[in-house]
């Protein structure tokens, strides 16, 4: 992961832009030529970095030198206090809004690595659900986001925190049976049910992250469908016909 390393901060870019916020580090002492450059030096060393992450962080380093021009700027300039006030109060809101953008793809990310770990953990492969062997993997639908699927349960884990589980490595992943029991689920229900609703307060993390799992199973073959509303708006899940 990329980290800044400056005189008066060392760690990733968001966590600057909180402190600058908290006003705990000076904008005055930020070069921002500096984080660029090193930057590029880091785009330089990684054959693939990932295009999300990238514009994230070309929309915060940007927000930098918005906040650092408005310091250079004289008071005189701006004629009108109250302006000046709501002017100052958007920035930071934008720069709230950013951050936690940047901190839902961080944790979607730590989601989606953390799945990863699993499947290559127990050689986990798409499964049928009639017990005749691995089922063919179509792909997602169109329209269809892992990363927003990943963000809405990274929030469910920072908010709920479901207790521990054992190692892994000591558990069964029963993949069908929670499959199963997430169709079930969605049959039962007279249309669309909340996303977050599959995920009890009495399970365990490990349980969670199995469900988690089926739902992208069985995304992935197209017998479940998402939708959201709005942006950033709560997801759904309905039992395709």
């Amino acid at each position: 992961m990329y980290q800044v390393r400056l005189a008066v901060f060392e760690g990733p870019l968001d966590l600057l832009l909180h402190l600058i916020e908290k006003q705990e580090v000076d904008i005055w002492e930020v070069s921002i030529a500096e984080i660029a450059r090193q930057y590029l030096d880091f785009l330089a060393q990684v054959p693939r970095v990932e295009l999300e992450a990238a514009g994230e962080y070309l929309a915060m380093a940007a927000l930098l030198v918005r906040i650092k021009a408005r310091h250079l700027l004289p008071h005189a300039v701006v004629e009108d206090e109250g302006e000046e006030e709501e002017d100052a109060a958007a920035l930071e809101e934008e720069l709230r809004q950013r951050l936690a953008e940047y901190k839902r793809y961080k944790e979607a990310a730590a989601v989606l690595a953390e799945l990863a770990q699993v499947r290559e953990l127990y050689g986990l492969r798409p499964v049928s659900l009639t017990g005749e062997g691995p089922a063919a993997a179509p792909g997602p639908p169109a329209g269809f986001s892992v990363q927003r699927l990943a963000e809405a349960f990274a929030e469910l884990l920072t908010r709920e925190r479901p207790e521990p589980a054992p190692p892994p490595v000591l558990r069964k992943v029963d993949l069908r049976g929670a499959m199963i029991r997430v169709r079930r689920a969605l049959r039962a229900a007279a249309g669309a049910v909340p996303f977050r609703s599959l995920f009890s307060r009495q399970a365990s993390r490990w349980e969670w992250i199995v469900t988690f799992l089926a739902v992208l199973e069985l995304v992935h073959m197209g017998s479940v469908r998402v939708r959201q509303s709005e942006p950033f708006g709560e997801l759904h899940l309905e039992h395709a016909a």
